[in-house]
Formats: C-alpha cells, sequence, structure tokens
C-alpha cells in the first residue's frame, strides 16, 4: 500500500489497533489488528486477509477471549 485511498497522503505507518466492527446490532472489538494507518487524516486501512478474518471472527461468533461493557450515551 503505497497511498491513503480517503486523502492520497504517503504517509501510512503499520501499527497493531483495536478494530471495532458493528453486525446486525451487534458491536465486536478485535484485538491485536494489523493495520496501515495514515498519519495525515487518521484512515485505518487493512489487508484484504485481515479484513477476512475479521468477517469469519464476526460472522462464526466463536467464544470471545473476554466480554467488556461498554457506556452507552443519548445526543441531545
Amino acid at each position: 500500500m503505497k497511498k491513503c485511498p480517503r486523502c492520497k497522503s504517503e504517509s501510512l505507518e503499520p501499527q497493531v489497533i483495536r478494530y471495532f466492527q458493528e453486525y446486525q446490532g451487534r458491536f465486536y472489538i478485535i484485538e491485536n489488528v494489523p493495520a496501515y494507518t495514515c498519519t495525515q487524516c487518521g484512515e485505518i486501512i487493512l489487508s484484504e486477509a485481515t479484513a477476512e478474518s475479521i468477517q469469519d471472527l464476526v460472522w462464526l461468533s466463536p467464544k470471545p477471549e473476554r466480554t467488556e461493557k461498554v457506556p452507552v450515551y443519548e445526543a441531545v
């Protein structure tokens, strides 16, 4: 990956991130995800293999490592 698809910057850094995904009204947190992050706009870019792995986790819903509570707020 050479350029950010959003801002066209060439400032991409490989990182390991915490990724959040919503699917069918449920939220999933996937930790230790390899990704590229644009230092200009913050866009997160996943490889095709990583995106497929996340999709499999969400679709197959194996037993999670742990469950976290997330506060929910309503905009005023």
